[in-house]
């Protein structure tokens, strides 16, 4: 098998080639980003109603010991599952379950002296079905849960619809914005170095007043879905070619 040798020339010239081509490449790049560099920023906002609900109530039960804890709650859940099984588009998910020593200060001890325990379990519910709402809270109070909070938002697919409508409008906010620039200028052209963009919603939960308000047998507590104000946030940076302006040289819209 041959192998080829150099000699220290070649291997010089060589070396001092790639050196040219790395000064080369690093002088186009330089040339390509000459200009002037200006950050911009855009937005678009829309109200959107609500069209999803979360709702996350709580089953406790407190005794001397342990025994007979679990059996009362999971009883309980049982019994709201069961009453809210008739209502269509519900969905149902454990969120949180935990086991908690209750005490007291015994002043004649000097310590806590502990009384007995709770056992809370809180689960979730999530529905698009808004105007059955107040049915199915009636039916959860009815039972002895407790409210622990109440959402209204956008579901994930009509927020992802209303961000792509409200991103087209940034970017076309953003582009006039650069045109202006560019003419102000006297540029012919620019370039959109960097863009990026973000979204953002303001949720409005329920206050715990009307969480736990007494309902009535026969009706459900009084709610409004409202609406859900979304906003995305366009900001980027553009470069215009390189130019030389000289005292009182006017701009291309004078």
């Amino acid at each position: 098998m041959f192998f080829p040798t150099f000699n220290r020339w070649q291997i010089l010239l060589g070396f001092l080639f790639f050196c040219w081509l790395s000064v080369a490449k690093a002088e186009g790049i330089a040339d390509a980003q000459k200009g002037t560099l200006v950050t911009l920023t855009a937005e678009a906002s829309m109200a959107v109603d609500s069209d999803e609900v979360i709702v996350d109530f709580r089953v406790q039960a407190e005794a001397k010991d342990t025994a007979g804890l679990a059996w009362r709650v999971d009883e309980l859940s049982r019994q709201i599952a069961r009453q809210l099984a008739s209502e269509k588009g519900l969905q149902l998910a454990t969120r949180n379950r935990r086991l908690q020593p209750l005490h007291h200060y015994d002043r004649d001890q000097g310590k806590s002296v502990r009384d007995g325990w709770r056992l809370l379990q809180v689960t979730r519910i999530k529905s698009q079905r808004l105007k059955a709402v107040s049915n199915w809270l009636a039916k959860i109070e009815q039972r002895g849960a407790q409210l622990d909070h109440l959402q209204y938002r956008l579901s994930q697919e009509k927020a992802l619809a209303v961000q792509a409508q409200l991103r087209r409008q940034a970017i076309a906010s953003f582009r006039r914005q650069a045109d202006e620039i560019a003419v102000a200028l006297g540029a012919d052209s620019y370039r959109i170095i960097h863009l990026s963009t973000a979204a953002n919603s303001s949720p409005q939960p329920m206050p715990e007043q009307r969480l736990m308000m007494a309902v009535a047998a026969d009706s459900g507590p009084s709610l409004a879905a409202g609406k859900q104000d979304v906003t995305l946030h366009v900001s980027g940076q553009i470069l215009l070619p390189e130019k030389v302006f000289f005292p009182g040289q006017q701009t291309a819209d004078q």
